[in-house]
């Protein structure tokens, strides 16, 4: 079910059955850590990230979990990651400092190179360039197959944000191939979704529209909500540039309905690239023309949504 998208409301009562009975099973300390630790990809594809980071404290916190085992330092990864994505910097630094240590000493190489991936993200995130790239670069090095893609992408985003976009394409390609070839489509959804913004920045819309419209298929195609939004937000900024100024402000105001639904942050680099667009399109339409499409767009179902942004590319991609 979770390959095709399907039966996800009735996969998610598993897991939270599954984790509710840790608390009583033999050994379920151990059992909910390694529950923890394999739902991080779950929870970050389906936009669950407060559910996520609640229910992975709680298997951190459980009675027996405290031993400094793989299933932990890798339970506090995912734990990283996901508060990371609701905007909690000290605490996504503190879990993954400790998920390193403890990979590091039980000689988890894997998990060691996701946690440097996590910590780069997060100490980026926290104004540390130098000391990002330095985790990045050791994450990279650890990681193999898709962790390897993950690091990549992540190194990548960083440097399209510090103004390198040309180097951070690169790096994508190279992290979609890894990503293919492993056959991760949250992974391949993500790189793409990316590469899109890598060319948004270079002026390369052709490029962006083709990339972004795979990066949705891909998505919907197996229930990726965190992608379908990233994607509303780029079809916004590609609608901006290419002078539809009511479309931009609508699907915006729907990428942001989406993001307040998940719980989630924008990342820097749309913060970045939105801004003259967004302005460009509030002077378009008038502060009372925008106000109005804007709430068109948080009005606006998320299937409805995706429908409007996959049509738009289809026919952006077919007139060139």
């Amino acid at each position: 079910s979770a390959k095709t998208g399907k039966g996800i409301p009735e996969l998610l009562e598993n897991i939270l059955v599954a984790h509710d009975w840790s608390d009583r099973a033999d050994g379920g300390a151990e059992k909910g850590l390694r529950l923890a630790g394999g739902m991080r990809l779950f929870w970050i594809v389906r936009g669950h990230f407060d559910l996520g980071l609640r229910t992975t404290r709680q298997a951190l916190d459980r009675e027996g979990a405290a031993l400094a085992t793989a299933a932990r330092g890798r339970a506090l990864s995912s734990g990283g990651l996901l508060a990371h994505r609701v905007g909690d910097q000290e605490s996504a630094r503190a879990l993954l400092e400790e998920s390193i240590s403890i990979a590091h000493s039980v000689g988890d190489h894997s998990g060691a190179a996701r946690g440097l991936n996590f910590l780069g993200i997060v100490t980026f995130t926290r104004g540390d360039a130098r000391a990002a790239h330095g985790y990045l670069e050791g994450a990279i090095a650890l990681a193999e197959g898709v962790d390897r893609a993950s690091a990549l992408n992540s190194l990548a985003t960083i440097m399209n944000v510090e103004g390198d976009p040309r180097q951070a394409i690169l790096l994508y390609e190279q992290g979609l191939a890894l990503a293919r070839g492993v056959g991760s489509s949250s992974h391949e959804a993500a790189i793409l979704e990316n590469l899109s913004m890598a060319r948004i920045v270079l002026e390369e819309y052709a490029g962006a529209r083709a990339s972004a419209l795979e990066a949705l298929e891909l998505g919907e195609s197996v229930a990726l909500i965190a992608t379908r939004q990233g994607v509303l937000e780029i079809v916004s900024l590609l609608a901006a540039a290419g002078g539809e100024p009511e479309r931009a402000a609508r699907l915006w105001g729907a990428a942001d309905a989406l993001l307040e639904r998940i719980g989630g942050q924008r990342s820097a680099l749309k913060e970045r690239v939105m801004l003259p667009l967004i302005t460009r399109t509030r002077q378009a339409l008038g502060e009372a023309g925008f106000a109005a499409a804007y709430a068109s767009g948080l009005a606006l179902a998320d299937d409805a949504a995706a429908a409007e942004a996959r049509e738009w590319l289809r026919g952006a991609a077919g007139r060139g």
